[in-house]
């Protein structure tokens, strides 16, 4: 889902233009004349933990309960493993008592979801009484670990902080709760908002984390209540079988437990790699070269380092790096000569 939203009809436009025109520009192939091609919404997430996507249909079942989204289905979790249920921390209540602990969480090195818009990474940190303290600015740029929803958008990684949106949403629609928002003069931003919180939440595949303050708590996660749930589902009016299907896909979110955090440092890094390298974000590289560093994979640091400097037009440091990358390469091709096959792969495997 994009943040400012998907339509069908747009969707359909874009095919018919992008894809079918090209294809048979002459309607020779019959291709533009078919009616009976009928895209659907993909209604299993086959990405994420089961309780994880039951806790993404929530926000889901808000935007269809305020916008009239009477026909929006919830996802159906693809796996049937049950896994981690999604996990708040209100600041300062018992399970999230003092910024000792935040900043324990944000030294894990898990990805920390802002709710700014992106270029505001900064501003919003800095302006944060709690925040500031907690994540720490270099030579004013965005933390490695550190990214807004839009700028995560397109990557899925285990271990996921959506940070302070609670308190974000109390501050854009005047500390009035969820259910009371005037649709009336706020309804663009309620959408946009809210499409950008499902962003959020849908990054994670294994440990989805929330931490806020107790007036962000108040204004929007108190909606997360199974109490909650059949009134919002009336108010979407669903059809009985859609409605049926709304009440089995729901979850609810447990206490914010710290030892659940368990960040498979090169697996993610790859992951960062790789994107970084398509799109040329430099953020994402610049969390791969974090991560390689975690990990202690020398090689691949050097590979996400060159690829960063390239990227930031630093030619002198690339070119450090790239030999730096190749010394290490030609170790272990020397150490597999010497050592045979066997000892090769092992090796290989480490780095």
């Amino acid at each position: 889902m994009n943040p400012t939203g998907f339509n069908w009809e747009s969707f359909r436009a874009s095919f018919y233009e992008n894809i079918l025109l090209p294809l048979d520009p002459e309607q020779t192939r019959g291709l533009r004349k078919r009616s009976d091609w009928a895209p659907e919404e993909l209604k299993q997430n086959y990405r994420a933990s089961t309780p994880i996507v039951k806790f993404t249909n929530v926000i889901n079942l808000w935007r269809a309960g305020l916008f009239n989204l009477c026909k929006l289905e919830p996802q159906l979790p693809w796996w049937l493993d049950v896994g981690c249920r999604p996990q708040r921390g209100i600041f300062g209540q018992f399970e999230l008592p003092d910024k000792e602990h935040l900043k324990k969480l944000y030294d894990t090195g898990v990805i920390f979801l802002l709710p700014c818009n992106e270029g505001g990474e900064l501003n919003f940190i800095q302006s944060s009484p709690i925040l500031s303290q907690i994540i720490p600015i270099k030579d004013n740029e965005i933390p490695d670990t550190v990214y807004t929803a839009v700028g995560f958008k397109g990557l899925e990684l285990s271990n996921i902080i959506v940070c302070w949106f609670g308190e974000y949403f109390a501050q854009e629609f005047n500390h009035t709760p969820l259910g009371n928002i005037d649709l009336k003069t706020d309804l663009l931003k309620l959408e946009y908002f809210l499409n950008k919180l499902y962003v959020a939440v849908s990054r994670a595949t294994d440990f989805l984390g929330i931490i806020d303050t107790q007036i962000g708590n108040d204004m929007l996660w108190e909606a997360v209540d199974s109490m909650q749930f059949p009134a919002w589902i009336k108010k979407a009016n669903f059809s009985e079988k859609t409605a049926k299907s709304w009440e089995e896909n729901l979850s609810t979110l447990s206490t914010l437990n710290l030892s659940n955090v368990e960040i498979d440092f090169r697996l993610e890094a790859k992951k960062l790699l790789l994107s970084g390298s398509e799109t040329g974000n430099s953020q994402h590289l610049k969390t791969a070269i974090r991560y390689y560093r975690d990990a202690k994979c020398t090689m691949k640091l050097a590979t996400a380092k060159a690829g960063f400097y390239a990227l930031m037009g630093s030619f002198k440091r690339l070119e450090m790096h790239l030999w730096t990358y190749q010394i290490f390469k030609n170790k272990i091709l020397n150490r597999k000569q010497m050592h045979g096959s066997a000892f090769g792969k092992q090796v290989s495997g480490k780095i």
